[in-house]
């Protein structure tokens, strides 16, 4: 009875090892901070921000991770950033006064390189097509249209351009919740939107002069709602996630996902447990979401999600074209992520 107690164990280990296949090991906390900006530049370089004016940096893969923040902006809560390697950085902030602070030293000093002191000056994400090409989305200004500022010159001087986006369609406008709802790669990129009525993907194949308006059957309707984080998978295979952030632990609506490029979006069948406000594209067709109820993992392009743990996380990313991660969260978590 012993052996056979013993060898129902081990099967049940085998068991949930074989449907939970990614680690999650705690790196670094911090009980009075919050994540959200997170940047893996290569297996072993990694930044990441949040709140408190917090910059942080390891070159090691995580074994030790450097505090360097810019002085003089301790108030401001950092919610993304983009390194170019171990020395080259950017972060935006969320709310007024908006500012992009470059770094080209390793975080010894940095420069503000643009400044938004307007009342509604808000900035959510930032990407990079290469390493100078780059974009900042913000929501609606006075005019009406998305705040967006390009640059040329790898973030050292930046533009405004208000007619860049489409103009947002009742009370449209991008979350900031994970740095990672708006994605540049060459000539191609990609808009997720929420707050209004319905959540758009809004996608360009020629660097921005022309956008297809792609409407998706997450949850939306409300300020709460909609996508939070979009990834960009192999192929035309992408995954949006979100739901309602007021409601944490609904499953409803909770991921959408393509296979052709956007032309039809479609509900996820068995969607994560709840909201979640990161995913991350792995390799294959494998994703990794996160939220604050918790993390799930998909092996089919965003169809079906199946449970890893309940750590309250913010943004999640992997090395491009490998399978280590890094997820960032409450209480200045960070996690490195192994399959």
């Amino acid at each position: 009875m012993k052996n056979l107690l013993a060898c129902l164990l081990l099967l049940y280990s085998f068991a949930i090892h074989a449907q939970t296949p990614f680690t999650f090991t705690l790196q670094h906390k911090s009980e009075t901070l919050s994540l959200r900006g997170l940047c893996v530049v290569s297996p072993q370089i990694v930044w990441a921000s949040g709140t408190q004016g917090t910059v942080l940096r390891t070159l090691n893969a995580g074994k030790t991770w450097q505090k360097i923040a810019p002085q003089g902006y301790e108030k401001l809560d950092f919610r993304d950033i983009h390194a170019f390697d171990s020395l080259r950085a950017i972060v935006i902030n969320a709310g007024s006064p908006a500012y992009v602070l470059c770094t080209q030293d390793g975080g010894k000093t940095w420069t503000k390189v643009y400044e938004n002191t307007h009342k509604s000056a808000f900035l959510d994400d930032l990407a990079f097509a290469d390493n100078q090409n780059g974009l900042v989305f913000g929501d609606t200004d006075s005019t009406g249209k998305f705040l967006t500022l390009l640059t040329t010159d790898a973030g050292k001087t930046w533009k405004t351009n208000q007619n860049f986006f489409p103009t947002p369609q009742g009370g449209e406008a991008g979350f900031a919740a994970s740095g990672s709802i708006l994605h540049y790669r060459k000539n191609k990129i990609w808009l997720a939107t929420g707050g209004g009525k319905t959540s758009h993907v809004f996608y360009s194949t020629n660097a921005g002069k022309s956008w297809e308006i792609q409407q998706t059957p997450i949850c939306a309707g409300k300020e709460a709602q909609g996508i939070f984080s979009l990834a960009i998978g192999r192929g035309n295979n992408w995954v949006g996630v979100g739901g309602d952030y007021t409601q944490a632990d609904s499953h409803l609506k909770t991921c959408v996902y393509t296979a052709d490029a956007g032309k039809s979006w479609r509900e996820s069948a068995q969607p994560p447990r709840g909201y979640r406000s990161g995913v991350g594209y792995v390799a294959g067709k494998v994703f990794v979401c996160v939220g604050t109820s918790g993390s799930d993992f998909s092996a089919d392009n965003g169809n079906t999600w199946q449970a890893l743990n309940n750590h309250n996380l913010n943004a999640i990313r992997f090395v491009q074209g490998g399978k280590i991660g890094w997820a960032v969260g409450n209480n200045g978590q960070i996690f490195v992520v192994n399959d």
